[in-house]
């Protein structure tokens, strides 16, 4: 509100309105200091959502990873494949460089899976209870050309030394 000070109606200085009058004149003042503060928060909202997205403009141009590069329709395979489709001529295909990759799985001899120490019992013993062969058979690593096991098929003895 602009006139903030209320006045009786018998006072000096009042303009000798009614009572119903000054209330309406008061509420039209409150709802014009209402709407000015609405439009100034409105303006206000304004400006800092159009700094927000000036802001993520600039951070997002600088985190985003580069396009990919619009696909050559005139690359030299697929005049290769259309021309084998059209005419069935092959030497196109022919003389293209081939791009070959592939895919390791295999575990290193000295690598594998870690594991504590409990665990690796469950699963041994899973794994023997489940298959008989596993529960006699080990995995040894050999570096050479043969692996040799000494068995002794003799009976235990003792005696003296002499």
């Amino acid at each position: 509100m602009s006139n903030k000070e209320t006045k009786a109606q018998g006072q000096p200085g009042t303009t000798g309105l009614s009572p119903a009058a000054e209330v309406k004149t008061a509420m039209a003042g409150f709802l014009s200091d209402i709407k000015s503060l609405h439009d100034d928060i409105n303006s206000r909202l304004q400006q800092q959502e159009e700094r927000l997205t000036m802001l993520d403009r600039k951070s997002l141009t600088t985190s985003r990873p580069a396009l990919a590069a619009a696909a050559d329709h005139d690359a030299p395979h697929q005049k290769a494949f259309e021309a084998y489709v059209r005419t069935g001529d092959d030497d196109g295909l022919r003389g293209l460089q081939l791009e070959g990759k592939a895919l390791n799985t295999a575990v290193a001899g000295d690598g594998g899976y870690l594991v504590d120490p409990v665990t690796a019992d469950n699963i041994a013993s899973v794994l023997a209870s489940t298959a008989s062969i596993r529960a006699i058979a080990n995995v040894v690593n050999v570096e050479a050309t043969s692996y040799d096991v000494l068995i002794d098929h003799g009976d235990v003895g003792s005696g003296w030394a002499t």
